[in-house]
């Protein structure tokens, strides 16, 4: 919603989290914390370049390079507009019965059995699905562990 709460990007969060864990971890399966390649195909390679490029990435040296198979950041997918996902987040969240707040809405959200999420996400149909409608968005500059602060795909990988 592009708040504290929903600043965005939840699956490259993810994907830093996990990244974290590697460069803690690879030493111990014999890899060079200091040399990892990310590989991504289609949507996965538009997320690898966006952790890529991310500065937060780079702050952390969490990725020295990734191998990116058909699709780019600068494809129509590779980017939404933070209020067109805002709409699509509400469209969601209503229609499994998670209305008001930010705060409200995630705490209903936590309850909401996942099936029940990603059945009324399939189901609505106001969301554009030739979109990625839940794609990347320029985070809030005071997001929590911000990935995409600026338009990456104007950064040099």
């Amino acid at each position: 919603l592009g708040d504290k709460i929903f600043p965005g990007n939840f699956g490259l969060k993810d994907q830093v989290t996990a990244l974290r864990w590697v460069k803690k971890n690879i030493a111990s399966f014999g890899g060079d914390p200091n040399s990892v390649t990310i590989f991504g195909e289609s949507a996965g390679a538009q997320n690898s370049q966006h952790l890529l490029r991310s500065p937060l990435i780079e702050k952390e040296d969490l990725v020295t390079r990734a191998v990116c198979d058909s699709g780019t950041i600068n494809h129509m997918s590779g980017m939404m507009n933070v209020d067109e996902v805002k709409e699509y987040t509400l469209k969601v969240a209503e229609e499994v019965g998670c209305r008001g707040s930010s705060e409200e809405i995630r705490k209903c959200l936590q309850a909401v059995d996942g099936a029940a999420i990603m059945k009324a996400y399939v189901d609505n149909r106001d969301i554009d699905m030739s979109k990625l409608p839940f794609a990347p968005v320029i985070e809030p500059k005071d997001a929590e562990d911000n990935v995409i602060p600026e338009d990456l795909s104007l950064r040099v990988s």
